[in-house]
C-alpha cells in the first residue's frame, strides 16, 4: 500500500487527488489517502442539490458544496471529522464495501470502539451512524472513500442536509441527527481530532506501507483537474438530473406559488401563481428567467437589479427566498 498525505484540507483538491492516481498517475498498489476538510457539504453524484441541501443556510454560512465521483447521499464534514480514501487496482464487476471496511473497523476495534457494518454502505456503534461508504469504477482502478465522524458540528449537518421527507418516514425517525453520533463519545478519553488521525494512521499504515510526498508538478496538475471539475459551478450544480420543483410561501402581500423546470443547472420554465398583486409584466419576467442558473446568487443579481419591485409588499429578499 502507498499511502499519501495530500496536506490539504481542501476537499475539491482531495477529489482530484483521487482522481489523478486513477487516471493520469496509476500505481500497482493500493493507494490510501486519510485527509479533513473545512466546513464542506458532499454531494453524491447522481443527487440533486437543490432537493438535498439548504443551500440558502450554506451560503450565509460560506460552506463549501463539492459532488463527488462516487454515489450514495449527502455528508457534511469539517475538521472535527475525517476522510478515508482507497484507490485500488483492477476491475470489479460489482460494489462490495466490505473489503475496505474491515481494516477501519479493526482499527476502531483496537481502539476500544466496537463498530459494525450493519446496512448497504453505513458504519454504526450503538446503533448510530458515524460513517457513510461511496464507491466507484473508473477504467482499471475501483475508488472507494467513506467519512468518519469524529468530533463534528452536528448541529450544523442537521442545518444544511435536507434529506427528502420519505426518507426519514421510511426509517421511522425525526431527524439526521437523532441517527448519527461522533465516535468521540465512545472513547475512554476525549482526544484531539489529529490525536485519533495519528493513532488509526498507526494501526493502519502497515510496515511496508510507502509513502508518497505530492510533488510541485503533481500538485499542479491536481489544481488542474480540481479546477476543471470538482470547483466548477457545472459539475457541482449542471449535473443535476432535469427536475420541476414547486414553491410556495404566504406573505404580507398574498400567497406566492412558484412551479419551476430545471435542466442542466439552468432554469427552463417558471409559472408564478398567487393571489398577490404586481404592476410588472410577469410574462416578461418569466421569459427572462429562461436560461438563467439556478442559484441564489444569480437569481439575487436578477431579481434585485432587473425586478425591484416585482410583487406588492413582499421584498425581493422575500422572493428569493420562495424562489431557492
Amino acid at each position: 500500500m502507498i499511502y499519501v498525505n495530500t496536506g490539504s484540507q481542501d476537499p475539491a483538491f482531495n477529489f482530484a487527488v483521487e482522481a489523478y492516481f486513477m487516471t493520469e498517475k496509476p500505481q500497482v498498489d493500493t493507494v490510501f489517502l486519510f485527509w479533513h476538510t473545512q466546513p464542506t457539504v458532499m454531494l453524491g453524484k447522481f443527487q440533486n442539490s437543490y432537493k438535498e441541501l439548504n443551500l440558502a443556510a450554506i451560503q450565509e454560512d460560506g460552506v463549501q458544496v463539492v459532488r463527488r465521483q462516487t454515489g450514495g447521499g449527502t455528508i457534511y464534514t469539517d475538521l472535527g471529522g475525517w476522510q478515508f480514501s482507497f484507490i485500488t487496482p483492477g476491475k470489479r464487476t460489482g460494489i462490495d464495501f466490505r473489503p475496505f471496511m474491515e481494516p477501519i473497523v479493526a482499527a476502531l476495534e483496537t481502539l476500544g470502539i466496537q463498530a459494525e457494518f450493519n446496512s448497504r454502505n453505513d458504519l454504526t456503534v450503538a446503533g448510530q451512524k458515524f460513517s457513510g461508504n461511496a464507491q466507484a469504477s473508473q477504467g482499471d482502478f475501483t475508488l472507494h472513500h467513506g467519512s468518519l465522524l469524529y468530533d463534528t458540528d452536528l448541529a450544523r449537518m442537521v442545518r444544511y442536509c435536507r434529506p427528502p421527507v420519505y426518507k426519514l418516514k421510511a426509517k421511522g425517525i425525526d431527524s439526521i441527527q437523532s441517527r448519527t453520533t461522533n465516535l468521540i463519545d465512545y472513547l475512554p478519553e476525549r482526544w484531539s481530532s489529529q490525536t485519533f488521525a495519528d493513532k488509526m494512521l498507526s494501526l493502519l499504515l502497515k510496515s511496508e506501507t510507502e509513502t508518497y510526498s505530492l510533488t510541485a508538478e503533481d500538485k499542479a496538475r491536481v489544481n488542474q483537474i480540481a479546477d476543471q471539475k470538482f470547483r466548477s459551478w457545472d459539475w457541482t450544480y449542471g449535473k443535476n438530473p432535469a427536475f420541476s420543483l414547486q414553491r410556495e410561501a404566504h406573505t404580507p402581500g398574498g400567497q406566492i406559488e412558484i412551479a419551476l423546470e430545471i435542466k442542466n443547472g439552468l432554469i427552463e420554465g417558471c409559472q408564478i401563481q398567487g393571489d398577490f398583486f404586481s404592476a410588472v409584466d410577469l410574462g416578461q419576467f418569466v421569459q427572462a428567467l429562461k436560461g438563467l442558473p439556478y442559484q441564489r446568487e444569480a437569481l439575487a443579481d436578477f431579481i434585485f437589479e432587473q425586478f425591484p419591485n416585482l410583487i406588492h409588499n413582499v421584498s425581493s429578499e422575500k422572493i428569493l427566498d420562495i424562489f431557492i
